[in-house]
């Protein structure tokens, strides 16, 4: 599947996400710099998405945060707009006649409530 992000999206996902397991595993900036041999602005610079980690780096990180590289990157990525419309007329192609007024009547009520 491809998702539309740019680079700084992608910059700011991760450095969440490590931000996430540091703090899971109770380290503090300066604690997990450490362990990866780097100063603690940079650290922070990678949290906040300002700074994009080197290959070597994202390997120090997940060793230091005892996880797989891949899970560095397990964040939620929003999809577009026009992504989730084309699946949503995909599937609703697929329904019966029931199905889709029950649809329908869902709509009503999700209308109603916002």
């Amino acid at each position: 599947m491809i998702y539309n992000i740019t680079m700084n999206e992608l910059s700011q996902l991760l450095g969440q996400r490590i931000k996430f397991l540091r703090k899971s595993k109770n380290l503090l900036q300066s604690e997990l710099a450490g362990k990866i041999n780097v100063e603690p602005k940079y650290l922070s610079r990678l949290e906040t998405g300002l700074s994009s980690p080197s290959l070597k780096t994202l390997e120090k990180l997940a060793n230091a945060l005892d996880v797989e590289i891949k899970s560095l990157f397990d964040f939620p990525i929003q999809e577009t707009k026009d992504s989730i419309t084309k699946k949503l007329i995909f599937k609703i192609n697929s329904y019966s006649e029931d199905e889709l007024r029950l649809l329908f009547m869902l709509t009503k009520v999700v209308d109603k409530e916002l």
